[in-house]
Parts: C-alpha cells; sequence; structure tokens
C-alpha cells in the first residue's frame, strides 16, 4: 500500500483559507465588482452557502485566524437544572428511595413554589450521580408446546 504523498496533504483550514485567498484575488481583479461565488465554490467542493459563510467571516474579521474551527458546544443550556434544585433531588433519593415519578409529586407537593423539572430529567439526575442501578432485561424463553 502506498503512502498518501505529502504534498497532497492538507486539512479543513487550508482549504477555507485557499477559497478565501481566491475568491479576494478575483474580487481585486474586478476591482470591487461581482465575483463568480458559484464556480468559486465548485472549484473547491462545497456549497455556495458555505463559501458565503466563510468569506463573510474573514471580512467581518479581516485576518484568515477567523476560518479556524469554532466550537459547536452551545453558549446556553435552558434545560440544564441548577445546582440547588439537583441537590433537592439527590437528598430526596436518598431520603424516600424512589424514582423520578414519584420524587417529583413528592417534592412538587411539598414545594410547590419551585418549578420541578420533569420525572425523566431527575431520573437522568439520578442516573448521573450514580444513585440508579440499571435493571437487566429478561432473557425471554421459549416455550415449547
Amino acid at each position: 500500500m502506498l503512502a498518501p504523498m505529502p504534498w497532497l496533504a492538507t486539512n479543513a483550514v487550508k482549504e477555507r483559507t485557499k477559497l478565501v485567498l481566491e475568491w479576494e484575488r478575483r474580487f481585486n481583479l474586478a476591482e470591487g465588482g461581482r465575483v463568480n461565488m458559484a464556480e468559486l465554490c465548485r472549484v473547491f467542493g462545497v456549497s455556495r452557502q458555505t463559501g458565503y459563510d466563510w468569506v463573510n467571516r474573514y471580512r467581518a474579521s479581516g485576518a484568515l485566524d477567523a476560518l479556524v474551527d469554532r466550537s459547536r458546544r452551545p453558549k446556553t443550556s435552558p434545560t440544564k437544572v441548577g445546582e440547588e434544585i439537583e441537590t433537592a433531588i439527590v437528598a430526596a433519593r436518598k431520603k424516600f428511595g424512589w424514582g423520578g415519578v414519584k420524587l417529583r409529586a413528592v417534592l412538587a407537593q411539598s414545594q410547590p413554589e419551585i418549578d420541578w423539572p420533569s420525572a425523566s430529567c431527575i431520573s437522568a439526575v439520578l442516573d448521573r450521580n450514580g444513585l440508579t442501578k440499571k435493571q437487566r432485561k429478561r432473557r425471554r424463553t421459549r416455550r415449547y408446546q
């Protein structure tokens, strides 16, 4: 098996940079006129929308550093459970030993002013804190007649 040629090795950031620099070259040749983005994106094998996104990121910052990969992690997690609520759920589990459905009912009845998460979310909190044990699936037995 042949090893890949070292001069053919590339990555996504290099390809983005090439596309943006080629766009900028064509833009300067056209003296601020239109650049055939569809053709340029076809050459680099990306969609027009992606090409426009990369060019806009470059133009907004003015530097090629804007083309590096960004984090895909969301900035906020609106459904995340707060620490106080999570500790209350864990304490209730240790006190009663119930699962998510019963715990939610008891917590909602005892403290109705708090907006408690759903039973499935409470079960996920218990699982995250190691307070649940996975049940083994029963093996189906074959009935002979």
